[in-house]
C-alpha cells in the first residue's frame, strides 16, 4: 500500500499498489484484498465507541472490552442486523495482558519476591466480576503455541536443563508449573499465607501491620504503572490483597 491522502491527527488513506512486486509470494496470497483502506484516529475510547454505534466509521471493530462485549452490544444497528456480533476462535499466538515486574529494581531482583507477588492475585474473582468469564489465565509467555510450557521437562528440553540443574530451582524438575487458583472461600487465606512465607524467606517480615525488610526496616513498596483507566480497575483487587499482608502497592 501507499499513502493516498492524510489529515494529521485525524485520518490516513492507504491505496493498494496494483503492481506490488511481492503480491504473488506465498506469504502474501489471500491477504491485502482491499483497494483502499481508511483509518480514522479517535483518541478517546468512548468517543470511538459512540461513532461506531452511529455507523459510517468502522467496517470491522475488534472488541477488547469484556464488559462492553457483554453489555453494550444492544444498540439499534445490532437489532436491525446492520452490525453482526460474532466471536472467532483465535488460531494464532494469544495476546497477553499482564503486569511485568521491572527486575532492574532491587526489590524485584529476588525470585522469591516475584513468586510471592503472584499469590495475592485472585484471577478467578476478577474474571467473574470484571471480565464476565471471558478471559483465560495466561500460563505461559508463549500461550497458544507449541512453545508454551506444559508438564515436566522431558526429552531434549530436560537434556538441556540438566546442564544447569545446580543453578535452577529444584522444583523445576519435580513440579509442574501452576498458578494459584482461587476456587474456594478459603483460597485467599491460603495463598496470602504462602505469599508471606515466601517474603519471609526473602528477608521481609510484617511489623506493625506493614511488610518491611528484616535488616533495614525499609517498607515493601512499589508503584504500578498503567496507560488507561482499565489498568487501574484490574490492579485494584491485587493491590487490596497485597495491603492485607502489609505490602504498600499503589
Amino acid at each position: 500500500y501507499k499513502i493516498a491522502s492524510f489529515k494529521p491527527g485525524s485520518e490516513i488513506v492507504w491505496q493498494r499498489v496494483p503492481d506490488y512486486w511481492a503480491a504473488k509470494l506465498p506469504v502474501k496470497i489471500g491477504r491485502e484484498n482491499f483497494d483502499t483502506q481508511r483509518f480514522t484516529y479517535i483518541l478517546d475510547d468512548n468517543a470511538a465507541w459512540q461513532a461506531f454505534t452511529k455507523g459510517g466509521l468502522d467496517d470491522i471493530k475488534p472488541e477488547n472490552s469484556s464488559k462492553r462485549w457483554k453489555t453494550f452490544y444492544d444498540f439499534p444497528a445490532i437489532q436491525t442486523g446492520d452490525v453482526i456480533k460474532q466471536e472467532f476462535k483465535t488460531t494464532s499466538p494469544e495476546p497477553m495482558q499482564a503486569f511485568m515486574l521491572n527486575q532492574r529494581r532491587p526489590l524485584f531482583g529476588d525470585r522469591l519476591v516475584r513468586e510471592g507477588l503472584t499469590y495475592p492475585f485472585d484471577f478467578e474473582t476478577m474474571n467473574r466480576t470484571l471480565f464476565y468469564g471471558f478471559n483465560t489465565r495466561t500460563q505461559s509467555y508463549f500461550q497458544g503455541t507449541e512453545l508454551a510450557s506444559s508438564g515436566l521437562p522431558q526429552g531434549k528440553e530436560l537434556e538441556i536443563l540438566e546442564k544447569y540443574r545446580d543453578k535452577l530451582p529444584p522444583e523445576l524438575f519435580t513440579e509442574e508449573f501452576k498458578l494459584p487458583v482461587y476456587d474456594t472461600p478459603q483460597a485467599e487465606r491460603k495463598y496470602l499465607k504462602q505469599a508471606v512465607e515466601l517474603f519471609a524467606k526473602a528477608g521481609w517480615v510484617i511489623k506493625g501491620g506493614k511488610m518491611v525488610n528484616a535488616k533495614t526496616g525499609a517498607p515493601f513498596k512499589f508503584e504500578i504503572l498503567g496507560w488507561n483507566d482499565t489498568d487501574q480497575v484490574i490492579a485494584s483487587p491485587w493491590i487490596a490483597n497485597l495491603r492485607k499482608i502489609g505490602v504498600d502497592a499503589t
